[in-house]
């Protein structure tokens, strides 16, 4: 099944660790992950955290068809084929 959603292409220019929960909540504005969330930093059991610095951002020109995907870890997803490859990617 494909859908239809906006497309394009985002260039990460390096990453972000954070080593404590009041370094990472100093940042929930960059970052966007509300505090009050599962995926939020755990105190006492989280001990360090990872955020994308983004360099910069393309809109395609128009919709795109999204390719099958998988769901491997949180907002992690693995593409599983591609319309008109020849074979799934591995």
């Amino acid at each position: 099944m494909l859908c239809l959603c906006e497309a394009g292409t985002v260039t990460f220019s390096g990453q972000v660790v954070y080593s404590s929960y009041e370094q990472w909540l100093g940042d929930v504005a960059l970052h966007c992950v509300d505090p009050d969330t599962p995926y939020s930093w755990q105190p006492g059991i989280t001990k360090e955290m990872f955020g994308w610095q983004i360099a910069s951002v393309q809109s395609a020109a128009a919709p795109q068809p999204v390719p099958a995907m998988r769901r491997v870890l949180s907002s992690w997803f693995k593409v599983l084929e591609v319309q008109g490859a020849e074979q799934p990617l591995q």
